[in-house]
């Protein structure tokens, strides 16, 4: 198997200035012998200097979570990142791998009283949330979890 990310894209960092917003993209192919696995997409956007959108498109499961979880750990390792949004919209599958990371990002980014928010669309990722009782901030917008912070 296969499995190699490509990134694209500006990679400098804004200041604390007002400056155009940076996306990076990365790319998850992963083939096996049985055929392709889907693949998992990646973008990062800062929306300010103190916010940051993950967003994700695909499945997260066993063989694309560790891809995600590198990411995801960077913009928490992050100190100026005060609001950390997974834009989970495009994701058609969450395994128990891809929930665990969603509540250790969440935990992580609370215990240092830093916003953490889940935005979801689909019905069944949303009802697995709900029958495993997860304490996670779901909303269905990108707008709402971004708007949340600004109140």
């Amino acid at each position: 198997m296969y499995l190699g990310p490509s990134t694209t894209a500006c990679l400098a960092f804004p200041g604390a200035h007002a400056k155009p917003a940076r996306v990076v993209k990365s790319v998850i192919r992963a083939e096996a012998t049985l055929g392709p696995i889907p693949i998992l997409e990646l973008s990062t956007e800062r929306t300010s200097s103190w916010s940051c959108v993950i967003s994700v498109s695909g499945e997260l499961d066993r063989a694309s979570v560790p891809a995600l979880r590198e990411v995801v750990a960077a913009e928490v390792a992050n100190d100026r990142i005060r609001q950390l949004v997974l834009d989970l919209e495009d994701v058609e599958f969450v395994d128990a791998g891809g929930l665990r990371l969603l509540l250790d990002a969440s935990e992580a980014m609370r215990k240092d009283g830093r916003r953490f928010c889940v935005v979801c669309t689909n019905p069944h990722v949303l009802r697995m949330f709900t029958l495993t009782d997860v304490r996670l901030n779901v909303v269905r917008s990108r707008e709402s979890a971004l708007g949340g912070a600004a109140a």
